[in-house]
């Protein structure tokens, strides 16, 4: 655990030495608050692999989520019976009977003691941090564009992305939600849910980009979605969202170290109500889309908790795509 003001570090220690969970930082240089001012300092944590997160506690593991803070308000004889900064060039004061605080101040010019108030300023916790074995990283593959003009018989690409994973562990892919923008100007119902329109689960079809000839998916894999992420689409309803999730128990994998790109493509070669086209052409685009939250929900739907799920080879349990760098990405706009 280390102690930074801005660039610079003030100190650090390690965490846990005591059993207890708590490291004394004594800071060097002093940090010195001007009168009316304020300052910022940053704590910063270093995880060592295979390690505990205190002593006598099991190896850290996937899912764990630690925190680090200050108790700012407590005082401990663990931490002596001296602070540093009587003025700044040095000296020292002595602690009160109880230790000394866990945030110890002195006043430049009177000297005194300044110690933080239990009542206000107990804990000073910052984020609470989840530790995965992997991660993915989201892109757009590199010099991919979304098509113009597009003629409505071709399987349009709509979405060319890549997903690299952790050199740790392998990422398994079992969600993934798009949103979908459209425009209508006839109307003609093309990108409706009815029989005959773009969005019919059938036209659906995801790709590796090495084998554009076989498909990685199956007709129920996808569900589609109205524009409130939760109601069914069905019949004459403008699709909001597409999602596809795993139903055959064959994840989308990405070695450890690797990267693997993924084309989606909708098949408009059977829509009996056409997009306008010309001058003032209809337009399509989709956003993969990531969940708001951590908490991992098995459901069917593009409400918060289901939009993207993968896992890290170390917890059977589903991770949503809550903070996975570059969600949610778009792939720009196809016209007609």
């Amino acid at each position: 655990v280390s102690v930074w003001d801005g660039t610079t570090s003030l100190g650090s220690g390690v965490l846990g030495g005591d059993g207890t969970g708590f490291v004394n930082v004594t800071l060097s240089p002093l940090v010195v608050v001007a009168k009316g001012t304020s300052k910022t300092l940053i704590i910063k944590g270093s995880l060592v692999a295979n390690s505990s997160l205190v002593s006598g506690s099991s190896p850290m593991a996937s899912a764990d989520q630690p925190q680090l803070g200050i108790d700012a308000g407590g005082e401990s004889t663990a931490w002596g019976t001296t602070i540093y900064g009587a003025s700044d060039t040095g000296g020292t004061v002595t602690c009160g009977s109880g230790g000394c605080y866990n945030i110890g101040t002195v006043g430049l010019s009177s000297g005194a003691t300044i110690t933080t108030s239990a009542g206000s300023a107990a804990n000073l916790l910052g984020s609470v941090m989840t530790l995965r074995k992997t991660v993915p990283t989201i892109s757009l593959a590199s010099g991919w564009t979304p098509p113009q003009d597009v003629n409505l018989s071709d399987n349009t690409e709509v979405m060319r992305f890549t997903v690299a994973a952790n050199a740790n562990e392998d990422v398994e892919l079992y969600a993934l939600t798009w949103q979908v923008s459209s425009s209508d100007s006839a109307p003609s119902g093309w990108n409706e849910c009815n029989a005959g329109d773009a969005f019919v689960v059938a036209n659906f079809k995801l790709y590796d980009s090495t084998d554009l000839n076989t498909q990685l998916d199956v007709d129920a894999d996808w569900d589609r979605l109205q524009a409130n992420g939760t109601s069914a689409c069905t019949g004459a309803t403008a699709a909001g969202f597409i999602r596809w999730a795993d139903a055959s128990a064959s994840p989308l994998s990405v070695g450890a170290g690797t990267s693997r790109t993924f084309v989606l493509r909708i098949d408009t070669s059977n829509t009996a109500n056409p997009a306008v086209t010309g001058t003032a052409p209809d337009t399509m685009s989709v956003s993969l889309i990531t969940d708001t939250t951590l908490t991992s929900v098995d459901n069917d739907t593009a409400a918060d908790g289901g939009r993207f799920f993968w896992r890290d080879g170390a917890v059977s349990s589903h991770i949503t795509g809550y903070q996975v760098k570059n969600l949610d990405l778009s792939a720009g706009s196809v016209s007609f």
